[in-house]
């Protein structure tokens, strides 16, 4: 009986997973829309939930600084917009899932 049981859990994980995966798809296009805007030392950077670059803007005065200086100021902000994007994909995900472990789920699948 208890083979019977964890095939049915199985089924039962399986069919919360497919709908999770159909809610993704929407969320997916909803990231995609999405516009995520970081500035850091006059440095602006837009990114969309997709972690694509949609705009960068750069003060005048950057343009007198030194190339390294001005490549970390670019970096930093890149990487706090990443940063960002990320952490919006992750609240969307765990609202998707109800606090549905997604990884565990992804191994059934493997």
């Amino acid at each position: 009986m208890k083979g019977f049981e964890k095939i049915g859990n199985m089924m039962s994980n399986l069919k919360q997973a497919k709908g999770v995966y159909s809610k993704m798809k929407n969320t997916e296009k909803m990231l995609e829309k999405k516009r995520i805007e970081v500035e850091n030392e006059g440095v602006k950077v837009v990114m969309n939930g997709k972690q694509e670059i949609i705009s960068l803007v750069f003060p005048e005065e950057m343009m007198q600084m030194k190339k390294s200086k001005a490549e970390g100021m670019v970096l930093k902000v890149l990487n706090l917009a990443t940063k960002k994007v990320q952490k919006e994909i992750e609240e969307e995900t765990k609202q998707l899932t109800g606090g549905l472990d997604m990884a565990k789920m992804m191994e059934i699948f493997k």
